[in-house]
């Protein structure tokens, strides 16, 4: 972006880029984002559920309240 002229009035050259990394290293914040992989692993161990019992069920109260005319779901 900097030689191709993406970035207008920037004192910053390509070469002040490739020096600065040669003297600080690498980005860390770069390098952090670009070696971490993340692989979710499947749990065999748990059994899958099958149906319902009855601490799985929940209930809720739902009501319509009206402010200034504008009615609005509560649950």
């Amino acid at each position: 972006m900097l030689n191709s002229g993406g970035i207008i009035n920037c004192d910053i050259t390509s070469s002040n880029l490739l020096r600065a990394e040669e003297i600080y290293g690498p980005p860390v914040a770069s390098l952090k984002g670009k070696m971490v992989k993340n692989f979710a692993t499947p749990n065999k161990d748990e059994e899958p559920v099958i149906g319902l019992q009855e601490a799985d069920y929940q209930t809720m109260n739902v009501d319509i309240m009206y402010v200034k005319g504008i009615p609005f779901l509560l649950n």
